[in-house]
C-alpha cells in the first residue's frame, strides 16, 4: 500500500511543478473499516467501507491554492491538480505560505494489520447482555463496534517523504435510562483499543456513565445562585482544557493578538499544579498522529508546574506572529496530582459535579456561561442528587488559576486526563 499511495503523491508533485507551482505538498490516504452496528439491542449492520483521498496544497507566486478530493485514481488526481493551481492564480499573496523544509524519509506503524471481525459482534452482544442484567433499566439505543485501518502518505517539493500505519478498534455505545413514563437525558461513552480482550464493562469510565444515566431519572432544579467549587470528570476537564489552550496559546487569537496569554511565556497563567505536556509517543494513546503540517511530531510541554511555557502554533501561525513553532500542538496529557479524587471531593462543601456542558465557546477573554448537563450536586463532601436548569459562568483563564486539585486517578479510554477541581465558579439555578 505504502508503494502505491505514495507512486499517487509522486505523480502529483511532478504535475504540479510541470504545471507552474513554486511548491507544494501532497497527502494520500487509505482507509478500510469493518463496521457492526445495533439499534435498540438488535443487531442491524454489518458492513466494511473502504474510501481513498487525496489533498493537495500548491504555492503560485506566493498565493495558496488547497484542493482535496475523495478518489485516487488517474483523473481524480488530475483533476485535483488543476483545481489546486487554479485556486492559487487568483489567491492573495501571503508571504507566511511556504513549504515545510524536508525531513527526508519517515516511517512508523502502530497497531494490528487487520483486526477480527467475531470479536466486534462478540463484544457488541456481551454489552447487551451485561446492560440487561446489571443496569436494567438502561435502553441501549445505538451501539457500534468497528475494527479501523489506515494508511497514508505525504510528500513535499523540499524532499519530506512519510508513511503511516494505523490499525485500532473502536466502540461506541448511545444509550439513555428509562423508568415508567420517566426518561433520562441522552449519554454515551466510546473508546478505542488496539484489541477488543476487555470487555467494555470492565472499563470504569463505561461504568461511571452509565450509572450515572439512571441517576439522572430523577433530576432536580437548583435553587439560587452562589460561588462555589466544581469537579470536573476526567472527559469534561479535557473540554475546558483545549477551550483555554485554545484561546491563550493557538494560532487564531496569537495572529489577531487578542491572546490573554499572547506576552505569558515563561510567566505564571495556571495553578502551580498544573502541568500540561503535548505527547504523541505516550504509549497509552491510541494511533496518534506523529507528523503534521509538514513536520514530523516531537514532545513539547505547554505548561509547566502553572508557567506557560510554549506556545501551540503551526507553521503558519509561527511566521505570522515570528514567534516558534510548536513541536506538537495535539495529545496533550495532564500529569496526574497527588490525591486521589475521593480525598479532593471530601474538601468540597457546596458545589457540583460537572460530566459535560452545552452552551458553546468562551468570548475571547474567556467569559463563558454554559448549561450544565449529566451533573450532579456536591454537598459537604458527597455527591448527591442529580440536578437540571443549572448554569455555570465565570471566565475560563481564571479558572485555570484556581485549580484546587488534580487527582492521581487517570482516565485512559482515549483522554488520558485527571479529575480536576475548581473554585470561584458561579453556580446558578432556577
Amino acid at each position: 500500500m505504502k508503494t502505491k499511495l505514495m507512486g499517487v503523491a509522486e505523480y502529483a508533485l511532478s504535475e504540479l511543478k510541470k504545471l507552474g507551482a513554486d511548491g507544494a505538498d501532497v497527502s494520500v490516504s487509505y482507509g478500510c473499516s469493518d463496521g457492526l452496528q445495533a439499534d435498540y439491542g438488535v443487531m442491524s449492520l454489518m458492513q466494511t467501507s473502504i474510501g481513498a483521498s487525496i489533498s493537495i496544497r500548491a504555492l503560485v507566486g506566493g498565493r495558496r491554492g488547497n484542493y482535496a478530493m475523495n478518489g485516487i485514481d488517474g483523473e481524480s488526481v488530475d483533476l485535483a491538480v488543476r483545481s489546486a493551481i487554479e485556486a492559487a492564480e487568483v489567491a492573495e499573496p501571503d508571504e507566511a505560505e511556504v513549504i515545510a523544509e524536508g525531513f527526508g524519509d519517515y516511517d512508523y506503524e502502530l497497531g494490528p494489520r487487520e483486526g477480527v471481525p467475531e470479536k466486534l459482534y462478540d463484544r457488541a452482544q456481551e454489552f447487551l447482555d451485561d446492560c440487561a442484567r446489571e443496569y436494567p433499566k438502561i435502553a441501549v439505543e445505538k451501539l457500534g463496534t468497528s475494527f479501523n485501518a489506515s494508511h497514508g502518505v505525504y510528500a513535499n517539493s523540499n524532499g519530506s517523504r512519510y508513511y503511516g500505519r494505523g490499525g485500532s478498534y473502536r466502540f461506541y455505545a448511545g444509550f439513555a435510562a428509562r423508568d415508567g413514563d420517566k426518561v433520562s437525558p441522552g449519554s454515551g461513552f466510546s473508546y478505542a483499543d488496539y484489541d477488543l480482550d476487555k470487555p467494555a464493562l470492565a472499563r470504569e469510565y463505561g461504568r461511571r456513565v452509565l450509572g450515572d444515566c439512571v441517576r439522572q431519572l430523577d433530576p432536580a432544579p437548583m435553587e439560587g445562585k452562589f460561588s462555589g467549587k466544581l469537579l470536573l470528570s476526567p472527559e469534561c476537564f479535557q473540554s475546558v482544557l483545549s477551550m483555554a489552550l485554545s484561546l491563550g496559546a493557538s494560532d487564531g487569537p496569537m495572529i489577531m493578538d487578542i491572546s490573554p496569554w499572547k506576552d505569558k511565556i515563561g510567566e505564571v497563567v495556571a495553578s502551580e499544579c498544573l502541568t500540561v505536556t503535548c505527547d504523541p509517543f505516550d504509549p497509552r494513546l491510541i494511533s496518534p498522529p506523529r507528523m503534521s503540517d509538514g513536520h514530523i511530531l516531537k514532545t513539547q510541554e505547554v505548561i509547566k508546574g502553572g508557567k506557560l511555557t510554549s506556545f501551540m502554533l503551526s507553521r503558519y501561525g509561527a511566521l505570522k506572529t515570528k514567534l516558534p513553532r510548536a513541536k506538537c500542538s495535539s495529545c496533550a496529557i495532564v500529569r496526574p496530582g497527588g490525591r486521589s479524587v475521593k480525598d479532593i471531593l471530601a474538601d468540597i462543601d457546596d458545589g457540583l459535579l460537572l460530566n459535560d456542558f452545552t452552551g458553546g465557546s468562551p468570548a475571547p477573554n474567556g467569559d463563558f456561561s454554559l448549561v450544565a448537563r449529566h451533573s450532579f450536586r456536591i454537598r459537604r463532601g458527597e455527591v448527591g442528587e442529580a440536578v437540571n436548569e443549572t448554569m455555570i459562568s465565570g471566565n475560563i483563564f481564571d479558572m485555570m488559576k484556581n485549580i484546587v486539585g488534580i487527582s492521581s486517578e487517570t482516565v485512559d479510554d482515549g483522554c488520558l486526563m485527571p479529575w480536576a477541581a475548581f473554585e470561584g465558579v458561579t453556580i446558578s439555578g432556577k
